[in-house]
């Protein structure tokens, strides 16, 4: 399932807790770690436009806020593993950037985030998956 809209910070969990609330009452269950990705930051509001993908057991109606995707899939990406505070995340972003310049490569935003742990407010994970789709620079 996928959610996309504007959020702020504490938003995150809220967004989570509605999602999963539906999933449930559809008699589905949650089968993997949740992606998110972040399209646009509003610095004005401090809010930003964000994605939410959540993978299931099963095929369940589409709402108006939640959209049902058989597949979410990743091409060309370049990825990263990070292990700690999940506040560090953009500075994570900054040097994947970097690496992909580096590598003659042109990021193609937004960055994908899978969070291995349990998510109990999505910014306090240990363990998240980065990726980024790239071309190359030609």
């Amino acid at each position: 399932m996928r959610f996309r809209g504007t959020l702020s910070n504490s938003g995150w969990s809220r967004a989570i807790e509605v999602l999963n609330d539906y999933i449930h009452s559809q008699g589905a269950s949650k089968t993997g770690d949740i992606v998110t990705a972040i399209h646009v930051l509003h610095l004005d509001t401090k809010t930003f436009e964000a994605e939410l993908f959540v993978p299931i057991d099963r095929i369940i109606p589409s709402t108006k806020d939640f959209i049902y995707m058989p597949v979410l899939k990743l091409a060309n990406c370049i990825s990263t593993k990070h292990m700690g505070n999940s506040h560090l995340i953009p500075k994570i972003y900054t040097e994947l950037y970097h690496k992909a310049k580096s590598m003659g490569l042109e990021v193609k935003q937004p960055f994908y985030n899978v969070f291995r742990d349990e998510i109990d407010g999505i910014w306090g994970s240990e363990e998240v998956d980065i990726y980024v789709a790239t071309k190359r620079i030609e």
